[in-house]
């Protein structure tokens, strides 16, 4: 039994966890969910979210551990009572990690797993009459390649949906729109799911974490019924960005980015932002380019994570002091609003010019991560 000031503390490590999951950094928030279920070993809602975010970044083999150590299974049905967890998405747990371990296998065995997937769904609908069971039900049969199926499971969930009861329920309003497009993408019916995807972008309040997942659903789906439908683009998922660029010359000075072009460069950068919207932007902070991306990111509300190749005073004397004018203090101005800060070595420069490779491609990786995370 969960005592209440324990009670108030998991609360408040739900919250916490929340927040970081809202940055749709699936990394961080797994980080998160695991050390305060280590704080809160009885916490059926932290176990469950410890569970699902190891899932959501790939870790299929530890989300199934979580689950099984923290018996999800027997307590989703033995009427445990904390509710800070629905007991819907606990039960759906079980199929997720089961449709998770089918993009594990190849060919007629991941059919059958798929298969099986759509029949735990089917399970957890059978009992709670959700939406949310039901459309899984329909996607994962439409990724097993089972069409009737998929295609009657789909048809039921938009009469699911328009049930009064679920309609008046405002809190659910993204969720009901993401559903409604993901049944008609089933069905084939790329008009309304372009107009019905605007809504759900206008819809969102920017929990990146938790749409991301339905983004990876969604462009499974598309992938494997050959629709011409972008997902992020048409949800207005921002995009992850790796930046790098010259530094800048002296005033007066003859180099490959001159002082006088920074205004030209500004622009450029602004209009690359404007047709692009950035989220996350993974680079290092020499003077020129760099900061000059990294001011207008900061501006746009974009998560800034800096890379340096080495010791951050070194950095400044070799990649930021020697272009004069203020750009010390823009280089500590974006240092301070980062995200994060990372860097290659904790050592000197020594003039080891891979140093600069190295961080590029430390970058670059991270992005990569974060947009297949996303």
């Amino acid at each position: 039994m969960v005592q209440r000031g324990e009670k108030e503390k998991i609360a408040a490590a739900l919250r916490r966890l929340q927040r970081v999951r809202a940055t749709g950094d699936g990394f961080a928030t797994f980080d998160a969910a695991v050390r305060a279920l280590r704080a809160h070993p009885e916490s059926l809602a932290l176990a469950y979210q410890a569970s699902l975010q190891a899932a959501r970044i790939g870790a299929f083999t530890e989300a199934t551990r979580l689950f099984d150590e923290n018996d999800l299974g027997r307590r989703a049905n033995s009427g445990d009572a904390e509710s800070a967890v629905p007991r819907e998405d606990l039960l759906a747990l079980s199929a997720r990690l089961q449709k998770d371990r089918a993009f594990e296998a190849e060919g007629a065995e991941r059919i059958r797993l798929l298969r099986q997937a759509a029949e735990a769904y089917q399970a957890v609908y059978d009992r709670s009459r959700g939406y949310y069971p039901l459309i899984n039900v329909a996607t994962t049969y439409a990724l097993a390649g089972d069409d009737e199926r998929s295609r009657r499971a789909a048809m039921e969930t938009l009469g699911v949906l328009r049930d009064a009861t679920v309609a008046a329920n405002a809190g659910e309003e993204l969720w009901r729109l993401l559903t409604e497009l993901e049944a008609l993408l089933i069905l084939g019916d790329l008009e309304p799911a372009k107009s019905l995807s605007a809504r759900a972008a206008s819809a969102f309040k920017g929990d990146y974490g938790d749409l991301s997942t339905t983004l990876r659903q969604l462009g499974r789906l598309v992938a494997a019924k050959r629709l011409s439908f972008d997902v992020g683009r048409a949800l207005g998922m921002p995009a992850v960005l790796h930046y790098a660029g010259h530094r800048i010359a002296l005033p007066g000075a003859r180099g490959r980015f001159r002082a006088d072009q920074e205004r030209i460069v500004t622009c450029k950068v602004n209009e690359f932002l404007e047709a692009a919207p950035v989220g996350w932007a993974y680079g290092s902070l020499a003077a020129g380019a760099d900061i000059l991306i990294a001011e207008r990111l900061l501006e746009r509300g974009a998560h800034l994570h800096v890379v340096l190749p080495f010791e951050k005073t070194e950095f400044i004397k070799v990649s930021v002091e020697p272009s004069g004018g203020d750009w010390v203090r823009r280089f500590a101005k974006c240092l301070a609003k980062a995200a994060s800060v990372r860097t290659v070595i904790e050592g000197r420069y020594f003039g080891e010019d891979e140093l600069f490779a190295a961080g590029s491609a430390y970058a670059l990786g991270l992005g990569k991560l974060r947009a297949q995370d996303l």
